[in-house]
């Protein structure tokens, strides 16, 4: 004979389950490498208080380039590279398509989160490295390659980490999952392998391997800072290296892909991991969209009263804004609107790739890192 709970217990059992749950906190990672993860943190603390929420939200760290995927959390940064590998191991949650109604984001970025028309993550920001060069640099002009580059500047003179003022090329090749991503991007930009590898030892040799390879733990941006003072040649990076610079250093810089061929861009989304609860989603997908809103990106990448990050966010109508303030940010912007920009992504067998590219570029670079 099957015995049952007393019906006021059920009640308090039932009401007691909710609130547990209605207490637990949404449990994020926000996109980890921009300059000033706090400002991002507290900006939308304040949106999620200010919209009414009562639920908190557990910041937790997770770097998707060398962390194994979390457990943990409910909402994600994610990239495309590995989109296809979430998916096969059924890690993501499909997103309510109204999330990407609106049009208000670069073409490429919309495709990102896209598959099989359905939606596994909201664009955030996009990234691409560029190569920096001094107004007037003719052989920066002229070089499709870095191995073109390499041909018509030589290698820097003398040694040590820092590079003679005119000479050499400052760029950050200091772990196997940095030079791994590279080389899959230059593969698929130039057609093989051996081209790839080719460009990753031009850019080397410009750099000395000692440069290319050290990763400051106090000082990560000291290759952006030399650069600012006078130092290289030319400097290989993000767009946030700008932030480095002086306003007049700034607006006088010029900015190119390397190779002329690379149009694929990286792109931050936020996806809803299938770990979430099911009494917890609601809050979740209203956290998500808030977090990739146009005034909460905004005010992440574009605080006032402080430096500009110089991050790119994947919603045009921010960075035309932006363009109007700041003469770089117009550089940036026009080389996003250019048609050919795609997203860089690869297929479910990503993590195999880059292994073995990584293990390939060690061996064929010779460089000490991990």
């Amino acid at each position: 004979m099957k015995r049952h709970l007393p019906f006021p217990l059920c009640l308090f059992l039932l009401f007691f389950a909710t609130l547990l749950s209605a207490s637990e906190p949404l449990r994020i990672a926000l996109y980890p490498y921009v300059p000033d993860l706090a400002h991002f943190e507290a900006t939308l603390r304040q949106a999620w208080k200010a919209q009414g929420e009562t639920r908190e939200i557990q910041v937790v760290p997770y770097d998707y380039y060398v962390d194994p995927f979390p457990e943990n959390l409910d909402i994600l940064p994610t990239d495309p590279l590995y989109l296809e590998s979430y998916l096969a191991e059924g890690r993501l949650l499909p997103l309510p398509p109204e999330m990407l109604q609106d049009q208000d984001f670069f073409p490429f970025a919309r495709q990102a989160g896209l598959r099989e028309g359905r939606l596994y993550g909201v664009p955030a920001m996009t990234c691409a490295s560029f190569l920096f060069y001094r107004q007037g640099d003719q052989a920066a002009q002229e070089a499709q390659t870095m191995a073109e580059l390499l041909q018509k500047c030589g290698t820097p003179s003398g040694e040590g980490l820092l590079l003679p003022p005119g000479e050499g090329l400052y760029a950050s090749l200091e772990s196997v999952a940095t030079v791994s991503i590279f080389a899959a991007k230059l593969e698929k930009a130039l057609g093989s392998r051996q081209a790839a590898l080719e460009e990753l030892k031009a850019m080397v040799a410009m750099g000395r391997p000692e440069q290319v390879q050290l990763w400051k733990e106090d000082d990560p941006s000291f290759r952006e800072k030399a650069f600012a003072q006078g130092g290289g040649r030319f400097l290989y990076g993000y767009p946030e290296a700008a932030a480095h610079l002086t306003p007049e250093a700034r607006n006088s810089l010029q900015l190119k892909r390397m190779p002329q061929a690379d149009h694929a861009y990286y792109v931050n989304l936020y996806s809803l991991s299938a770990k979430c609860p099911r009494e917890k989603q609601a809050d979740a997908l209203r956290l998500l969209a808030l977090m990739t809103s146009p005034a909460v990106m905004e005010r992440s990448i574009a605080p006032q009263g402080k430096s500009m990050q110089y991050l790119l966010p994947a919603r045009p109508s921010i960075l035309q804004k932006l363009a109007h303030q700041d003469p770089f940010y117009a550089k940036l912007l026009a080389e996003l609107q250019n048609p050919q920009c795609t997203f860089f992504g690869l297929d479910k067998q990503a993590r195999e790739t880059l292994r073995e590219l990584g293990s390939l570029c060690q061996k064929s670079l010779g460089l000490d890192i991990q």
